[in-house]
């Protein structure tokens, strides 16, 4: 009985995938149309190689799965496929790409987090964009074993060039991660093992999650239209439903956000305005700042040990604010440069406050390296944490985790972490274009990685 249930379930799940296809091609046309002749052709798929392969799940089959398509007998140039999974990932992958000469395609196919058999169905849509032929591939999935890095199920393309703030954890231990494809975004429930796609809200392109001190997730995001809207979202659900909660000019874009200890909101834009709530956003203190003729967006906005908050210009220029934001002053680092010269931060700067009340700067350009925020909250001192550091490779992100860690990030080397500041170990091993990490609740190490879009996690 339990096997039939499962026949049953499979058939109901294949059919359901089986009545439509994406069109595309010149010879795509609308079904619907009363003047367009039915399609009397004769349409046949055939699969070419690729079975019987395992690997561990997530990963990539060694080989790629190929296909051909036929009409009337004859190689189909312009056919349309759709690649269906077993289970495991929220989003299918279709194929509208031509096909060529010979009618064949290649599909790599990745593996989802469902240890055991899986199954591909392979499906060659007709000219209207309705299934017309199907062949079904197996694999099989082997379970993790060790402590090296895997790849996460379903993250396939998550991850883009230009991202940089890419993990938030939420309080239940949920992973959420800014994706590269349109109105999306993944979430982890599984500690990085699978991910699963969630539209926010349609027709908005998230840019930036941040959690708020009571666990409620905002989301910075834009509009993807000419003119463009900029909104910030809030979910008490942990990203289940959404609800408007500020809209500003569509000249503005948000660069960042934070929630200081006193309970404020502060976001910044790219019009050099600083705003700031004391009342959960139902009214705004908006102040503009031009430490240069250069800066006019503000991010890494950071409230440190003793409550003044900072932030770095897209051009280079460090502030301080001591009043919550109300008023902001250049900061000049006397230990590091001529005590004249004024802008000696670079854009990409990062900077973490830690519970013991010590601030720490990532720098790269001229003076790479790891740098602690002295007491005057003017100059700082190089830590010698026995790393390599680069010109022109900044530290992208420091911060300590769950596993009592201090991680820091350097582009195009990979990630490190230290116990002291005075000795660190290299983690990352092949991945070294990482953008972003975080230590999930069950110690899993989490990392994004632009040279292959997809996100890893690593037992530890």
């Amino acid at each position: 009985m339990p096997n039939r249930i499962v026949l049953f379930m499979s058939f109901l799940f294949f059919a359901a995938v089986f009545t439509s296809c994406s069109k595309s091609g010149p010879e795509a046309v609308d079904r619907k149309d009363s003047t367009v002749a039915l399609d009397i052709s004769t349409y046949k798929i055939e699969l070419l190689s690729g079975l019987k392969q395992k690997d561990t799940v997530g990963n990539p089959l060694k080989n790629p799965i190929r296909v051909k398509a036929y009409k009337n007998g004859e190689p189909y140039e312009y056919a349309t496929i759709k690649y269906v999974s077993s289970g495991g990932c929220s989003r299918n992958s279709s194929s509208g790409d031509f096909a060529g000469s010979k009618g064949e395609f290649n599909y790599t196919w990745y593996l989802n987090e469902k240890t055991g058999t899986q199954t591909l169905r392979i499906i060659l849509c007709d000219v209207y964009g309705a299934p017309a032929d199907s062949v079904q591939v197996t694999a099989t999935a082997l379970a993790a074993t060790g402590n090296g890095f895997y790849t996460g199920a379903c993250s396939i393309g998550a991850i883009a060039h230009d991202q940089t703030a890419v993990f938030s954890k939420l309080k239940s231990g949920r992973i959420i991660a800014l994706f590269l494809q349109g109105d999306s975004y993944l979430f982890s429930d599984d500690n990085g093992v699978s991910w699963n796609l969630r539209k926010p809200v349609m027709y908005v392109l998230p840019t930036k999650m941040v959690v708020a001190p009571n666990g409620d997730l905002y989301m910075l995001a834009t509009t993807l239209a000419v003119n463009t809207n900029n909104y910030i979202y809030v979910s008490k659900d942990e990203g289940n439903t959404w609800k408007q909660f500020l809209k500003i000019d569509y000249k503005e874009k948000f660069a960042d956000m934070i929630f200081t200890r006193e309970g404020r909101i502060i976001y910044t834009t790219n019009l050099n305005k600083v705003a700031i709530s004391a009342d959960e956003g139902k009214t705004w203190q908006v102040n503009f700042v031009y430490p240069s003729q250069y800066d006019n967006s503000f991010s890494n906005i950071t409230q440190i040990a003793n409550g003044s908050i900072l932030m770095v210009g897209n051009q280079g220029s460090l502030l301080r604010s001591d009043n919550l934001g109300q008023t902001w002053k250049v900061v000049t680092d006397n230990a590091l440069v001529d005590p004249t010269a004024r802008y000696t931060f670079e854009s990409n700067n990062s900077i973490y406050a830690d519970s013991k009340g010590d601030t720490y700067i990532g720098r790269g350009a001229y003076l790479p390296g790891i740098y602690k925020l002295n007491a005057d909250n003017n100059t700082t001192q190089r830590q010698d944490v026995n790393a390599y550091f680069e010109q022109y490779k900044p530290v992208l992100r420091i911060s300590q985790q769950k596993d009592g860690y201090y991680y820091f990030l350097v582009s195009g080397w990979g990630l490190n972490r230290t116990k002291n500041f005075i000795n660190s170990e290299w983690v990352s091993s092949k991945q070294k274009w990482l953008v972003d990490y975080i230590v999930a609740d069950n110690n899993n190490l989490i990392v994004a990685d632009t040279e292959t879009g997809l996100i890893y996690y690593k037992k530890q």
